[in-house]
């Protein structure tokens, strides 16, 4: 299949596929670790040394990329387990041999996403069996919304950069006929910041969507009276096929963003393209 199938409505991601958020996402996440670990007198000298250096802005964009820590929780919770040295009285967060960047290095394996899930799970089962995982689960959500106020902010509107010619693309997608929308799993403010005059293109603007966790995209759907079958999902990685593959939506992925081209054809979408 290498053109669209009959469909009403093109319901896209944001990030990877219009906008181009790594830098103010690793500005986001080294703020909001700062800021959440100093509001506790915990060490951050870590932060600088972790998140400039081994796990550099490209080694963070690419993980977003894996279908399961595409999630920002997860990706905070990696981060935390791997480089923290907070509630680590019994168990190091710095087993398991190669670094992150090396490990994405190995010509994207599909074991990469397995071994840091249980690289995760391996320190969570400890964090629960020692009694800190109370504190580790409000360490996880100080970081995520205090990521998700700075991603929002004026600054780091300053580092994203936008895919060219989204207005003459959107224009001609609409008068083909199509129905657009955005579903994103960032937040509105951050949405409408980056897209600005181009929202008007979208009849729907939907944030924190959960992907790949399909709820939200069938609720929006359902309210606004499409068929998931009528509708293709159009995003940049693995998390975005998963959706469009769980609820019957044709999947389009896209090779400009987060997941690498070993990543999303390992996902088999329907279609594959360079960029928008």
């Amino acid at each position: 299949m290498d053109t669209l199938p009959p469909v009403k409505a093109l319901v896209f991601d944001v990030g990877g596929v219009f906008r181009f958020s790594d830098l103010a996402q690793q500005y986001s996440l080294v703020c909001a670790l700062r800021d959440t670990y100093s509001a506790r007198s915990l060490p951050t000298a870590w932060i600088e040394e972790a998140l400039g250096g081994e796990l550099s802005c490209e080694a963070l964009w690419r993980l977003r990329g894996l279908e399961t820590l595409n999630a920002l929780d997860a990706c905070v919770r990696l981060v935390i387990v791997r480089y923290s040295p907070v509630l680590d009285k019994v168990v190091t967060t710095k087993q398991g041999g190669n670094s992150i960047a090396e490990w994405l290095d190995e010509g994207d394996s599909p074991d990469v996403e397995s071994r840091l899930r249980a690289l995760i799970a391996d320190y969570e089962r400890c964090a629960r069996e020692r009694g800190y995982r109370d504190r580790y689960e409000e360490l996880v959500a100080a970081v995520v919304s205090a990521y998700r106020t700075y991603f929002a902010g004026p600054k780091a509107g300053d580092l994203v950069r936008l895919a060219p010619h989204i207005d003459d693309a959107l224009r001609r997608l609409s008068a083909a006929g199509y129905t657009l929308g955005l579903l994103s799993n960032s937040t509105e403010a951050a949405v409408r910041r980056d897209m600005g005059v181009h929202s008007e293109h979208f009849r729907f603007v939907v944030d924190r969507a959960g992907k790949p966790d399909p709820t939200v995209y069938q609720n929006t759907l359902r309210a606004v009276q499409l068929s998931p079958r009528e509708c293709a999902y159009v995003g940049d990685a693995c998390s975005d096929v998963v959706l469009a593959r769980a609820t019957g939506s044709v999947a389009v992925a896209l090779l400009s963003g987060m997941g690498s081209r070993a990543q999303l054809e390992r996902c088999a979408p329907d279609l594959l393209f360079e960029s928008l």
